[in-house]
């Protein structure tokens, strides 16, 4: 602690307008999320950003003030601080930061603590302590910042129910550029191609995938279903499927590298989205379903509002059911059409990479009206 405060007193600058923002707590700087969004603000608007990545070893408390020592170093001549989404139980980090500076704060709320540690994985109960203190945490992330960022408009509005002082931003998860249309080979006799691929997290919903494979290989469907992925669940489920009429349908395979899913993409006709029944779950539009819809390919998952957001851009390729219906999803597998024309694919692409780029210029353009207001500062 002294030498946080030896620092703070030989180190304080005035504000000044930098085109560079410090990303806090990055958990994995090639992640999706905080990569779309740097590359955005670089490419677009010469902000450039320095991370300061997680600490794996020792416990909060030491992880947090060695986050801190790392974040005031490196905090000369920024124009912002960003917590990065994972990790909002640092908020306070970020805050200090942001007002020794004298620069706005931004919370990527992308994923919450309480969502995830209590209502998709129920690691513990909801009237626990624990259960409390992430609760605790998700808010104060929120209400501590000046901007919050959140990846569809219905968090989004969630959230500004929370907070009167930050403003909220929904900037889409959307698709990387690997994710383009490509046509796909298909026979009258080809088996319908399946896939599915992820964490093997709680939110995909993996036991109404099964049970829906049973009800298709009892039925006498010609289909391949493909699971590409690992994680905490994958034991569980790949047992499962091997016991069950379905075994000889399904094939699983170890993760690939992101660049490599294009070609996976292409090679099937559906893609599997999330079938969970969270609060969660009802409010997002995962990673699967933006990049199968960008690379042309039917995609099946759980109706929500969220999907309200993109659904007339896609011209047919979002198929909707209700949350945990494996029947209605065996059935929505059961009449899948070919994959969609080229030139239909094509234009959903287009339009779904116009709306996510619009939504991102809204919150860049507030930010830099924001980092052009602190010229004008005495």
């Amino acid at each position: 602690m002294r030498a946080i405060l030896n620092y703070l007193r030989a180190s304080r600058t005035s504000p000044n307008l930098h085109r560079r923002v410090l990303y806090l707590a990055v958990h994995d700087i090639t992640y999706p999320r905080n990569r779309r969004i740097r590359s955005y603000l670089s490419e677009n608007y010469g902000i450039d950003s320095e991370s300061t990545e997680l600490e794996q070893h020792g416990g909060y408390l030491r992880r947090s003030v060695r986050m801190l020592i790392a974040g005031l170093r490196r905090s000369n001549n920024i124009g912002a601080v960003v917590l990065a989404e994972f990790n909002v139980q640092y908020w306070w980090i970020g805050y200090i930061i942001g007002r020794f500076r004298r620069v706005p704060v931004i919370t990527d709320r992308f994923v919450g603590l309480y969502e995830t540690n209590v209502e998709d994985w129920q690691r513990f109960s909801s009237r626990s302590i624990k259960a409390r203190a992430h609760g605790l945490f998700d808010t104060l992330a929120v209400r501590f910042a000046d901007y919050v960022l959140i990846d569809t408009e219905v968090r989004a509005m969630e959230l500004r129910s929370q907070t009167s002082r930050a403003r909220v931003f929904s900037l889409p998860v959307g698709a990387p550029d690997w994710a383009v249309p490509r046509p796909r080979a298909r026979s009258a006799s080809d088996p319908l191609k399946i896939l599915y691929y992820g964490n093997y997290i709680p939110l995909h919903g993996l036991s109404t995938v099964m049970a829906a494979a049973e009800t298709l290989a009892r039925t006498g469907k010609t289909f391949a279903l493909t699971m590409v992925g690992d994680g905490e669940l994958r034991g569980e489920i790949e047992s499962a499927f091997r016991r069950g009429t379905a075994s000889e349908h399904v094939s699983f395979l170890d993760p690939v590298p992101e660049h490599q899913l294009s070609e996976i993409i292409s090679e099937h006709d559906v893609v599997l989205g999330i079938f969970g029944d969270s609060r969660k779950a009802a409010s997002v539009i995962a990673n699967k379903v933006w990049q199968g819809l960008a690379c042309g390919r039917t995609v099946i998952t759980r109706n929500s509002h969220a999907l309200g957001e993109i659904a007339s851009l896609t011209e047919g390729q979002l198929v909707q059911i209700e949350a945990s219906n494996s029947d209605e999803l065996a059935s929505a597998l059961a009449m899948i059409e070919p994959v969609p024309d080229d030139g239909e694919a094509s234009a959903s692409h287009i339009r779904l990479r116009e709306y996510v780029d619009s939504r991102y210029a809204m919150f860049a353009a507030a930010l830099m009206q924001r980092l052009e207001g602190a010229l004008d500062e005495p």
